[in-house]
């Protein structure tokens, strides 16, 4: 790297060494564990807690609904020729679906 360069990197990247110490600070107003209902609760405002205290854009994903295991699933008739079906997984995560269905069976 060039010399601009490395000046750059520890002026506006590097940050301070005792960070730890600065995000506990932070945090120190938010409830542990929060009083989320289920995961995706919980995953938004820790996204939101560290989005807010990083000044970064945050994401969260999980991992694909077809490979968490299924703790529940339900069913609901919601027309003549529909179902509802919510699939609830052990991570806590929901994940509704409308299927047609044959009135005559």
């Amino acid at each position: 790297p060039t010399d601009k360069g490395y000046r750059f990197y520890v002026d506006n990247l590097l940050g301070p060494q005792n960070l730890l110490k600065e995000i506990k600070s932070l945090t120190a107003d938010y409830e542990y564990p929060p009083r989320a209902k289920n995961l995706q609760e919980v995953l938004e405002t820790a996204c939101g807690i560290l989005s807010q205290n990083s000044n970064q854009a945050g994401l969260v994903m999980l991992p694909s609904f077809s490979c968490m295991p299924f703790k529940q699933i339900e069913f609901f008739k919601v027309g003549r020729n529909q179902v509802l079906a919510v699939f609830h997984s052990e991570m806590g995560v929901l994940q509704n679906k409308i299927i047609p269905i044959d009135p005559d069976t």
